[in-house]
């Protein structure tokens, strides 16, 4: 029966090979409390009527042992203008001036959201497929300057 965990941490401490089969045995130890743990995750003790493929992977523990950020770590913000356009599409859909504008000037026929709008005058299913170099994209553009000239 397999468990949340997805990986157990244990030191590999021995290899053998065998010879009338050709494979080696990797023999790694863990601490004897995880060790209920460990057969759950590997999905219960070996059977000889089945195999169990399994991953392995070695530790980085030095990278564990770094400070990570803190989540509330101030990062650089890119201008505006620099953002993605889908971003843009995004937070100018967040935008209450922006919202007012764009569903007052180009209502959208299918839903009353200023993000069904932006979809609609961009002739787009998705804000995501507004992508520089694209008839999308222009148009995103466009009503972008159109908005500033309004502001």
């Amino acid at each position: 029966m397999m468990n949340d965990i997805a990986a157990i941490k244990g030191c590999f401490s021995d290899f053998k090979i065998i010879k009338t089969r050709k494979l080696a045995q990797l023999i790694i130890e863990i601490p004897i409390e995880q060790a209920d743990a460990a057969l759950a995750t590997l999905g219960g003790i070996p059977r000889s009527d089945s195999e169990r493929w399994v991953a392995l992977a070695r530790l980085d523990l030095t990278a564990s042992q770094q400070p990570l950020p803190h989540p509330r770590e101030k990062r650089e913000r890119l201008p505006f203008h620099e953002l993605p356009m889908p971003v843009q599409a995004g937070i100018k859909s967040d935008d209450e001036g922006f919202a007012l504008w764009m569903t007052e000037n180009y209502p959208s026929t299918t839903e009353k959201t200023c993000a069904g709008a932006i979809r609609d005058y961009c002739c787009v299913e998705s804000r995501a497929d507004i992508q520089p170099g694209t008839v999308a994209g222009d148009l995103w553009i466009e009503l972008l300057r159109q908005y500033e000239r309004y502001r």
